[in-house]
């Protein structure tokens, strides 16, 4: 995600307002500091569709020495193959 929006954004304005818009919400809402489980049900949906959420999970699965959550491991390695094969296009795109 960091290399798609390096290679979008003009210049260091552009970066800080993707990390405002992006990594701040992120990071708040995924569960990291929260529970997700406490939100309505449409900010919950839309939270745990992002890629951070399952990364908590996992994390905390592993702290707390519990079952590794295989939903999760199949989200990330879904999104790291998208933004992978997203970041590839934009790189080559640029030249």
């Amino acid at each position: 995600m960091g290399l798609v929006a390096a290679m979008v954004v003009s210049s260091h304005e552009g970066m800080s307002r993707f990390s405002t818009f992006v990594i701040l919400p992120m990071t708040f809402l995924c569960g990291t500091f929260f529970r997700v489980e406490k939100y309505p049900d449409v900010i919950a949906y839309f939270v745990q569709i992002l890629p951070l959420t399952h990364s908590a999970v996992s994390l905390r699965a592993i702290a707390l020495n519990t079952g590794f959550p295989l939903v999760s491991m199949l989200v990330l390695a879904a999104y790291a193959v998208a933004l992978f094969a997203l970041g590839l296009w934009v790189t080559y795109r640029v030249e």
